[in-house]
């Protein structure tokens, strides 16, 4: 085992060497415990460990366990991370990714364990986002893994991953294990290019149905049925989708038409076969908990993402009202990882201020299940054009425009496209899981979000 070293300050979190059992249960616990390492955090509320949940998952997937050294009341403002990788393997100096992580590609979010050689992804050069390709895909064992924390990104990656961070107005690469609490790291967004022709009002009723719309699974047996539920016949926006409905999926033939208020339904409904087939062939006949954003939706403008984001908002998102101190964000949740995911990958691709999607144990009308939820900015949640007037109405515009690092705390340096900075917030244990090397004909990969080395 290697010595443990103490900062000057006296703070650390030390990790302990695991018991022979656990050892014995998994293979890879041999390797993984052979080494020492030493965390130190920002925040002193988390300096217990039984109050952390980072560290309470952390130990219950079997990382090492922590226990805290303090000798004052106080923390520096500007401690720096300091992690000591465990294990001597051949891969402690190559970096890795989850095998769960996102990366986009041109055709929607892509796990990472999903790539294979040759895929479209998205990489770092010039100083610019631009299309890229795998040209290695190395699917590694069960390894520590770390996650960064960077506000509205967080990836978890190896302790060697280099991250692209700016320092003093360049930029450098730096790995995990090295990086300091306040580190600029650059991000991307907006990666997503412009190759499907959609009109705006498609977009939002796609949007719409990804949010509150139904079709039967069975139509041999239950009949051709579709329906949104959006509203009483009598609110402005259902006469507004019904419209909408009418004509991007149109009764052609047998059956009737669409209608509001129908016996039976809440909002609109339809029993046509034409217009069954339709939604179907736009990808909106799974089930809620399937239901994910359609393929060809990543490649649209940026006004029908906006569309179809707000056409999902007007059916089942929800806008902060004034009553709130969150007044004006927008949240995103559901029972359907790949659709919250997909929807906050459209918000990105925007250029959107959200969070990172978080899951919790919920009461729903299927029971309880697990509920998948994102929040949007309020600024950015202003620019969804809602046609639900309550909505809408709760939409603002705030004095807070920056999403990111201003450009004053930047040292000059001038961001590419689609590039944008921001502070690292922190860096604990994450549940150990099989890594994944990428290499590309990039010098970066945008993997989470984040810029990481690609070579």
């Amino acid at each position: 085992m290697s010595a443990l070293r103490y900062p000057p300050w006296g703070w650390s979190l030390i990790g302990r060497v695991a018991s022979a059992r656990a050892a014995a249960n998994d293979a890879w616990a041999a390797r993984f415990f052979c080494g020492s390492c030493v965390v130190h955090t920002r925040d002193m509320r988390r300096m217990t460990v039984g109050h952390d949940p980072a560290v309470r998952q952390a130990k219950a997937s079997g990382t090492p366990s922590v226990r805290v050294l303090a000798q004052s009341e106080t923390r520096p403002k500007t401690l720096r991370t300091s992690l000591v990788a465990m294990g001597d393997g051949d891969n402690d100096n190559m970096g890795g990714i989850a095998f769960d992580q996102l990366v986009p590609s041109p055709r929607g979010p892509r796990f990472v364990g999903d790539l294979t050689t040759g895929t479209k992804v998205y990489g770092f050069n010039g100083g610019a986002v631009q299309t890229s390709s795998a040209l290695a895909v190395l699917r590694r064992a069960v390894e520590p893994l770390w996650t960064v924390a960077l506000g509205t990104r967080a990836i978890d990656v190896t302790a060697t991953t280099k991250l692209l961070v700016l320092d003093g107005g360049l930029t450098t690469w730096r790995p995990v294990e090295q990086l300091a609490i306040r580190d600029i790291v650059l991000c991307a967004e907006g990666y997503y290019p412009t190759t499907v022709a959609w009109r705006a009002r498609k977009a939002r009723l796609v949007g719409a149905f990804l949010g509150d719309g139904w079709l039967r699974q069975d139509p041999v047996r239950s009949g051709y049925s579709l329906g949104l539920a959006i509203g009483r016949g009598d609110e402005l926006h259902t006469t507004k989708y019904l419209k909408l409905a009418e004509e991007v999926l149109p009764n052609r033939g047998w059956g009737r038409g669409w209608r509001a208020d129908a016996p039976g339904h809440f909002g609109l409904s339809c029993s046509s076969r034409s217009s069954w087939v339709a939604a179907r062939d736009l990808g909106l006949g799974s089930k809620a908990r399937d239901k994910q954003v359609p393929a060809d939706a990543f490649g649209l403008n940026r006004d029908d993402k906006l569309a179809l984001l707000a056409g999902y908002f007007d059916a089942d998102g929800s806008v902060a009202g004034p009553g709130s101190s969150n007044h004006g964000r927008g949240c995103v949740a559901g029972t359907s990882e790949q659709l919250v995911v997909g929807l906050r990958e459209l918000a990105i691709a925007c250029a959107l201020h959200v969070t990172a999607v978080i899951t919790s144990r919920r009461s729903t009308n299927y029971g309880t299940a697990s509920v998948w939820r994102f929040t949007i900015a309020a600024d950015s949640t202003a620019e969804l054009p809602l046609w639900h007037r309550a909505k809408a109405a709760n939409q603002r515009v705030t004095s807070r425009r920056s999403k990111a690092v201003a450009a004053r705390h930047l040292s000059g340096a001038r961001l590419g496209m689609g590039i944008h900075a921001r502070r690292v917030r922190d860096v604990v244990p994450a549940a150990p899981r099989q890594v994944v090397s990428v290499a590309a004909d990039a010098i970066g990969l945008v993997a989470a979000g984040v810029v990481v080395a690609g070579r």
